[in-house]
Parts: C-alpha cells; sequence; structure tokens
C-alpha cells in the first residue's frame, strides 16, 4: 500500500509545530528560572504554565533524569521529525518502510500517554498551561494521522521500539547539559545563605546579632551571591523604587515578629494553599535568626484564593480550606508563638489539608475549639478578611504571596528583603550600587 505523501508532510509540519512549542517553553522555563521573569503563557490563576513547571511532578522529572519535561516534549517531537523525513525518503524509493512506522507509531502511543497523565495532573492541580494545551493537540493531531493514515504494514515493536529508544537517548544526551544548566527552582526563590547567624545561649534560643553594627553585612552578603541572584535582586530593586506608596496603619494584632518602631516594616500577604508562601514563611524565619529583632517587623495578613470568602476570585475550591485557614489565623494571631507555630504546621502538611485536618492541627495546639469556631463566624473575622483583602487590592496583588515594606510593593524575594533589612530600608544604600544594570520583566500571571 502506497502512502499518502500528503499525509506525511502533514506528519513532517506537525512535529516542527512540536519542536517550535517546546523550544518556547525551554526558553521560557530557562527565563523563568533564572530571572523569575513570568512567560507570557502565564495569563492568570487558572492559566499558569509557570505553576506547572514549578508543580512537583515536573521538578521531579528534572531533577531525577536531568532533562525538564520541555526537553522530553523535545525529544518526542524530533523523534516525530526524524522519522518523518525518513519515511518520506523512502517513499520516494518505494523502499520497505515498515521499521519507520513501526517505531512512528510506538511514539506516537507513547506520546498519547504521557499527554493523558499530563492532563490529568494539571486536573487535580486545577492550573493549566496554554503552551501544553497547544502541544497537547499537536500530539493528537500527530497521533491521528500515524493511527489513521499510515496504516501499511504490521507494527515490528520490538525493532521499532528499539529504534526510537536509541535515538532517544541520543537526543537526551544531547540535552542533558543544558538541562543541567536550567535551575530547579526559580532565583526568586532560591535558598538564602545570610552572612551571620544568631548565637545561642541557654537563657535566650534566639539570641539576636546587631546587624548595624556588622560592618560591611550589606557589602558582604552581596559580593557573595552569584550572578544570576544579583541581577533578579537589581531587576526588582529598581522595581521596588519605583513602586506606588501606599500609608496603612500597622495593626499590632498582626504583627507576628518586631513592633511599630522597627524601621523596615513588612507586611505579608498570604494563601495557606500556595507553595511559595510556604518557602518564603521559611525564608523570613531564617532572616528573623540573623537580625535584631528591632529592625525589623513582620505583619501577617492573608488573601485566600477561593471566591467562597474572597470577592476578587472567579472560582472556589469548594474545599472550605483556604477561608477556614485564614479565619482560624486572624483569630490567633494575638498569640504570636502559638499562631507562628500552626501556620507551620499547616503549610507543612500543605499538600493533604482538609479543614478536618485544619481543625486537628489547631486543637493540637491546645486551643479552644468551640471559641474558635465562634470566633471564625463571627462578623468581626469577616471584617478583618475583607481589610486584609481591601489592603491587597491597595497594592494591586497580582497573586500570592505579596510583601509590602515600608508602603511599596516588593517582589517576595528573600535575598532581597534580606538586603535592604540590612541597609535599614534604604533602598538607595551605596552597596547597592554593585548590583548590575537593572533589566526590564515581565510579571504577566502569579507568584502563587
Amino acid at each position: 500500500m502506497k502512502l499518502s505523501r500528503t499525509a506525511i508532510i502533514t506528519l513532517l509540519i506537525a512535529a516542527i509545530a512540536g519542536i517550535v512549542t517546546t523550544i518556547y517553553q525551554w526558553l521560557a522555563l530557562s527565563t523563568l528560572r533564572s530571572s523569575g521573569e513570568k512567560p507570557l503563557c502565564a495569563v492568570n490563576e487558572t492559566l499558569d504554565c509557570s505553576a506547572i513547571w514549578d508543580s512537583a511532578i515536573s521538578t521531579s522529572v528534572h531533577q531525577f533524569s536531568g532533562i525538564p519535561i520541555a526537553g522530553w516534549g523535545l525529544i518526542w517531537s524530533a523523534l516525530i521529525l526524524v522519522f518523518s523525513i525518513k519515511l518520506l525518503l523512502e517513499t520516494q524509493k518505494n523502499s520497505d518502510s515498515s521499521l519507520v512506522l513501526s517505531a512512528l507509531r510506538i511514539t506516537a502511543i507513547v506520546g498519547v500517554v504521557g499527554t493523558i497523565a499530563l492532563i490529568f495532573y494539571s486536573l487535580s492541580l486545577q492550573v493549566f498551561c496554554i503552551s501544553c494545551i497547544i502541544f497537547y493537540i499537536i500530539v493528537a493531531i500527530i497521533t491521528f494521522i500515524i493511527i489513521a493514515k499510515l496504516k501499511a504494514g504490521d507494527t515490528k515493536i520490538l525493532a521499532g521500539g528499539g529504534l526510537a529508544l536509541a535515538i532517544s537517548i541520543f537526543f537526551a544526551l544531547i540535552l542533558f547539559i543544558p538541562g543541567q544548566n536550567i535551575p530547579l527552582q526559580s532565583v526568586v526563590n532560591s535558598p538564602l545563605t545570610t552572612t551571620n547567624e544568631k548565637t545561642t545561649n541557654s537563657s535566650d534560643n534566639s539570641a539576636a546579632i546587631n546587624t548595624k553594627e556588622t560592618d560591611g553585612a550589606l557589602k558582604q552578603f552581596i559580593e557573595t551571591q552569584s550572578p544570576a541572584v544579583t541581577q533578579t535582586m537589581s531587576n526588582f530593586l529598581a522595581e521596588y523604587r519605583s513602586a506606588k506608596h501606599v500609608a496603612h496603619d500597622t495593626d499590632p494584632s498582626r504583627l507576628s515578629f518586631g513592633n511599630d518602631k522597627s524601621p523596615v516594616k513588612i507586611v505579608e500577604w498570604l494563601e495557606i494553599s500556595c507553595p511559595h508562601c510556604a518557602q518564603l514563611s521559611q525564608q523570613l524565619a531564617s532572616i528573623k535568626n540573623t537580625t535584631e529583632t528591632d529592625s525589623w517587623s513582620l505583619e501577617t495578613r492573608y488573601y485566600p484564593l477561593d471566591s467562597a470568602c474572597n470577592p476578587n476570585m472567579t472560582r472556589s475550591s469548594n474545599n472550605g480550606v483556604s477561608c477556614l485557614a485564614a479565619k482560624s489565623l486572624i483569630c490567633l494571631s494575638e498569640d504570636k508563638e502559638k499562631s507562628h507555630s500552626i501556620l507551620a504546621t499547616l503549610f507543612a502538611n500543605q499538600k493533604t489539608l482538609s479543614t478536618d485536618i485544619i481543625r486537628n492541627i489547631i486543637r493540637d495546639h491546645e486551643v479552644d475549639m468551640i471559641e474558635l469556631a465562634a470566633c471564625v463566624e463571627s462578623e468581626a473575622t469577616t471584617k478583618a478578611l475583607a481589610t486584609d483583602i481591601a489592603m491587597a487590592q491597595d497594592h494591586a496583588i497580582s497573586g500570592t504571596p505579596l510583601v509590602v515594606m515600608n508602603g511599596r510593593s516588593l517582589t517576595a524575594m528573600p535575598h532581597l528583603i534580606y538586603s535592604l533589612i540590612l541597609s535599614g530600608g534604604n533602598d538607595a544604600a551605596p552597596e547597592f550600587s554593585t548590583l548590575p544594570v537593572a533589566e526590564e520583566i515581565s510579571h504577566e500571571g502569579h507568584n502563587h
């Protein structure tokens, strides 16, 4: 049976489209991880490719194979392209094309299985990736052509599978080193190593050092950072300098660290299901351990990403987790030690949270659950949460976590937060002049 030349050329064009799509994903991922710049496919809270790329499975694939998922999509598309070209040449020569057809069919099946798995994964996250959807459509087109239009010959499973595997390994070896050069996480969320650590003693396990007396602490910190970190710090510092100032009074009951006399006043807005919020909370805890209490303060507020208690959201998880956690933590905020411990425990159990688990965690901290339930349902708590949400809107929140320092929004990059604390909140400190020239960045999409 003579194979359709039109079908093969269509297959070739679709393979090229797959290569273009996955190369875009690769480059966008590299930019996201190296500078924190959001890709164009991060549109809103539902259509956010960066959330997919930063998810547990995506990170695990990259970590264990050395190649990001976009790279495996590129390998798959390149396989289709190579086999399409080979098939076209064999058809012109009337040669036996059964081996190439077998390799194409097996490659298509692998692509379909992977696509179905990723679609179900996106559904479980309730987040979708536009560029991924485009690639899924390409996979469907390619599979349809191979299965419906190129029917000649029986499938040689072992020979075809062996050929596809061998070429896949070859392409994987080519992409391995470039894949290793892409960080596993964004520079914005990379681990923070501070210049000093607090000493501990028997009377105070959180004895602070005086950063004001630590000569050159800021200079030393900047000098020890990687070029990628200092470039990102410079980019976000430039944005901070031009950010609109919005004045809000400090609420002492919401202070989780420091006092209202501190020269650096930080307000954070958190969402209990936001992975970056959990990371920020851990990083700020590290900063607390290397700075004196009076040098800065932290005011914790909440911005649940659920339309059930946040009118600015367009969808609801329908599980009550975000709203219950936010209202409960507001009710418990005056007990700093207990609320901080509960928040940390909730973040630690983030992936398995339910309303029952939230209540159990709070109960384990010896909280009167009857009083808490009354507080959660009270008008005062509803108003307090509404105030949190309104304040976040004043700063044009686009996602969580939102960080505001001395009235101006600041990208939640721990390195920059720490640097500004060391400078006493002075964004014009001479040490910042050693940072590279700022580059324009994009904030399409969300941080959560």
